[in-house]
């Protein structure tokens, strides 16, 4: 009640929404607003708070709603006008793991908390979480997901099964294929070098690039320290096709990258709109920066 006469003296009536009643609020009177001021039951939903629904939920159609315990405890009237009038479902005893765009559902963050689940373990990661775990390779992801919970190596290795399990969840961003054949048809070599291990990296790229022909790719291998340490790209690639670094580049969404790049002597192209870091990127001063992956091909001549 001191937060709502508070809002009410500072900022005015009109500025008095309810955002969780977004679900089941109702156009409220001048009576209302007075009742409102000494009880905190009714929701309040004028025109305004509709654009801040839609900014909130993306503008996405709702397909179902799930509700970690075994019952509801909404009202009644609200899961039948808000719910059943419009055939949502709603599944009771469920998580929700991840809020993503369209086509943006990472497998790895499915098999992320597929594992987590299974094993009891009581987290359940966001993307933007396991985008913070990524980077550094998949045994420090397996680490830092699993906090100080206590694991070996077949623990690990159930979770590579996972994330194998769940490849078809990942998908392509815009541009990169008709990109990566301009490029091709320009002449030139294209290789991939990445701390997903090996074995799962040969997988996502023959469901998901296999249009493209790779002169090489290379995952994590377990006898070669992870990116951005240079020793797997310089023995694998670099000098086993006899390339020269300063004619190359090295395109890569995080710091890492950057830093790959920099080690083996290669040019540095930094995107954008990956899991990365921007900050932590920029500040490693790649030589370029692109924002749609199509700009590419205004680099790379």
């Amino acid at each position: 009640l001191c937060i709502i006469k508070n809002f009410v003296e500072t900022k005015g009536r009109s500025f008095l929404f309810d955002l969780t009643g977004l679900a089941g609020g109702f156009i409220a009177s001048s009576s209302d607003l007075s009742l409102l001021e000494t009880y905190v039951g009714p929701a309040i939903f004028e025109d305004a708070i509709q654009e801040v629904g839609k900014e909130h939920m993306g503008g996405a159609k709702v397909l179902a709603v799930a509700e970690l315990m075994p019952y509801s405890g909404g009202l009644k009237r609200n899961i039948v006008q808000c719910l059943n009038d419009f055939d949502i479902p709603l599944y009771l005893s469920h998580t929700v793991i991840d809020i993503q765009g369209k086509e943006r559902v990472e497998g790895i963050t499915i098999a992320a908390n597929k594992y987590l689940s299974s094993h009891n373990i009581p987290f359940v990661y966001s993307r933007a979480d396991i985008e913070s775990f990524i980077g550094n390779g998949a045994p420090l992801l397996f680490k830092r997901m699993m906090k100080n919970y206590e694991y070996n190596e077949n623990d690990y290795q159930e979770f590579l099964t996972f994330y194998r399990d769940n490849q078809k969840y990942s998908k392509v961003y815009p541009e990169v294929v008709s990109s990566l054949k301009a490029l091709i048809s320009r002449g030139y070599s294209l290789f991939i070098l990445s701390n997903k291990p090996d074995s799962l990296l040969q997988i996502l790229i023959k469901e998901l690039l296999s249009e493209i022909n790779f002169k090489y790719i290379q995952g994590q291998d377990n006898k070669y320290p992870t990116k951005p340490d240079v020793t797997l790209l310089n023995e694998k690639i670099i000098n086993n096709f006899d390339l020269d670094p300063n004619e190359g580049y090295y395109v890569g969404d995080s710091y890492v990258d950057v830093l790959t790049g920099q080690n083996a002597k290669l040019k540095s192209i930094f995107v954008t709109y990956g899991y990365g870091d921007y900050h932590k990127a920029m500040s490693y001063k790649p030589d370029y920066i692109i924002d749609k992956f199509k700009d590419i091909l205004e680099i790379v001549k």
